[in-house]
């Protein structure tokens, strides 16, 4: 009798143990899929961020361009037509950049 309830024990133990081994495998699984889909979005992240770094250097470069080609070191030669259209593409800009300041 002494062996059986020492079995019995053993038995109980190695329930709980496969149990927990369960919910742990479980547990990695899940953050295996979360650390997979947050691996993407910062991919996507850097994507994008490359994307609108090269933006504003187009618009930097524009400015620069139309600011030489005026003879002027001034932005205020700038027609109201591209000063509007340059705001419009930095506010769109800012906001990308807001928009995934916000996901993080």
């Amino acid at each position: 009798m002494p062996n059986s309830n020492k079995y019995a024990s053993l038995l109980i133990d190695l329930d709980f143990l496969e149990t927990q081994v369960e919910i742990l495998t479980t547990r990695f699984n899940e953050l295996l899929k979360q650390n997979s889909l947050l691996q993407n979005q910062l991919k996507d992240i850097r994507s994008e961020n490359e994307s609108i770094k090269s933006q504003l250097n187009n618009f930097e470069t524009e400015v620069i361009n139309v600011v030489q080609s005026s003879g002027a070191n001034s932005l205020d030669i700038l027609s109201e037509e591209h000063r509007l259209a340059l705001k419009e593409k930095i506010s769109s800009a800012i906001n990308k950049i807001d928009v995934y300041l916000a996901k993080l």
